[in-house]
């Protein structure tokens, strides 16, 4: 999946396990793509949940030109 090679979720310097599940599309109109969801999980012992994380995110940046992005963390932790 092209997401495993563009986002990366971790702490410390280590970068936890992320599994991908569904991924949504929305299109404006015929043919365009508006934006994506995709749903992921991390793998986290609870122990290790820190009070801050390392994101990394950087999809479609190079690929399409003039793209913005937004990366939606939620957990109960």
């Amino acid at each position: 999946m092209y997401a495993t090679k563009h986002v990366s979720i971790g702490a410390d310097g280590v970068d936890w396990p992320l599994t991908f599940g569904r991924v949504d599309l929305f299109r404006e109109g015929p043919g365009e793509l508006a934006f994506a969801v995709v749903q992921y999980e991390a793998s986290v012992p609870v122990e290790q949940v820190p009070s801050q994380l390392d994101i990394a995110f950087d999809a479609f940046f190079d690929e399409i030109e003039g793209r913005d992005g937004l990366l939606l963390l939620t957990g109960g932790f």
